[in-house]
């Protein structure tokens, strides 16, 4: 199985941004050129077969690119009652000390995490744990085969953002035996687009992820899901 995270921009009356007095605007997952980050993605020598598919090693970042206090726009009402997740992914990824730790021991990929506090639009800070900005350095790029789209609980993104290469994996057993060993990955264009809005793993990350009872990470029980649910399945 391959887990499909989507937290759409705003869901539950929260929403993410820079702090942009902290920093420069600027981190994968925005819509502004990036040639110092996807231009320097080193592709993985794989062993084995794998067709349809390669994966990437994005660059580890600089500090100054990382060091961004990140801004939870959220309502005086929205904020009696937020729980942080312990994984928030929309274009950017926030995980929790918890979440941190399970990821790294389940995929000893180098991502890389950077401490942030998350603040309300008045500065004051609404994380009492230790939450960190991800760099995720894994990417995968496939290649279309050209079969229909089976059906599935969510609804893709077009074209080859997600909706053109998604059949690859469900009619090429190889490609998805393949993917399902990866544990968290990315999806990127022969462009070098990033499919920034979803993040997707594996098996056993999610098994990993339930038994620490980390949170943010609740399936589908239909189509689309119910509120508070946002994984969904490949």
């Amino acid at each position: 199985m391959i887990y499909r995270l989507e937290r759409p921009y705003g869901q539950d009356g929260v929403s993410y941004s820079y702090d942009l007095k902290a920093g420069p605007y600027w981190f994968p997952g925005t819509r502004i050129p990036t040639p110092e980050y996807e231009d320097h993605f080193e592709e993985i020598k794989l062993s084995g077969d794998w067709p349809l598919s390669r994966v990437f090693k994005a660059p580890i970042l600089p500090e100054w690119r990382l060091n961004i206090n990140t801004v939870i726009d959220v309502s005086e009402i929205d904020k009696k009652s937020l729980k942080l997740q312990d994984i928030m992914a929309s274009g950017k990824i926030y995980v929790s000390e918890k979440a941190k730790s399970v990821i790294q021991s389940i995929d000893p990929f180098g991502h890389q995490f950077w401490p942030v506090e998350l603040v309300d639009e008045q500065g004051q800070r609404l994380n009492e744990e230790p939450y960190y900005l991800m760099n995720m350095r894994r990417y995968v790029m496939i290649e279309p085969n050209g079969k229909p789209l089976q059906r599935l609980d969510f609804s893709p993104a077009t074209g080859e953002m997600e909706a053109d290469v998604l059949p690859t994996i469900q009619h090429q057993l190889e490609v998805r035996k393949n993917i399902e060993t990866l544990p968290m990955w990315r999806y990127i264009t022969p462009l070098k687009q990033i499919a920034i809005h979803v993040l997707y793993f594996n098996e056993v990350l999610m098994d990993a992820f339930k038994k620490a009872g980390v949170t943010g990470i609740e399936e589908y029980t239909e189509y689309a899901g119910k509120d508070g649910e946002v994984v969904g399945h490949v």
